[in-house]
Parts: structure tokens; sequence; C-alpha cells
């Protein structure tokens, strides 16, 4: 199955047949901060997620390595 990436894009422009190059630099534009902010969004999902699991797991080393350097 083929998906159209642009589809979304073109259709917040009327889904034109033809774009000039202004239209088509400000397609580009909007595509690679949409791709940006997802990526920021997963970058930010994993950091929580590692916050609320390896955070602990962080811990619980330096807790155990204090042990073994007295």
């Amino acid at each position: 199955m083929e998906t159209d990436d642009l589809a979304p894009f073109l259709a917040q422009m009327g889904d034109p047949e033809k774009i000039t190059r202004q239209q088509a630099y400000k397609l580009k534009e909007d595509c690679l901060m949409d791709l940006k902010q997802h990526l920021m969004d997963k970058a930010n999902l994993i950091q929580a997620r590692f916050e609320k699991v390896g955070g602990g797991i962080l811990f619980e080393f330096s807790v155990q390595f204090k042990c073994y350097v007295k």
C-alpha cells in the first residue's frame, strides 16, 4: 500500500494541479517543520520513558557502587 506523504500539505494549499516555485518552497519547509516536530515528540517520549525507568536503574547502580567503594 502506497501513501502520499504530501497529501495533507497539498490539501492545506487547496489541492492545486500545479504549484509555483514559491509554493513548492513553502511545501518543503512545512514538511520539514512537521518532520522536526514529529522527531522532537518522539525524542521527548523516549527521554520521559528513560527518566521513568532508566533513572531508577542508574540510582540503584550508584547506591550499589558506593557500597563497593567503602
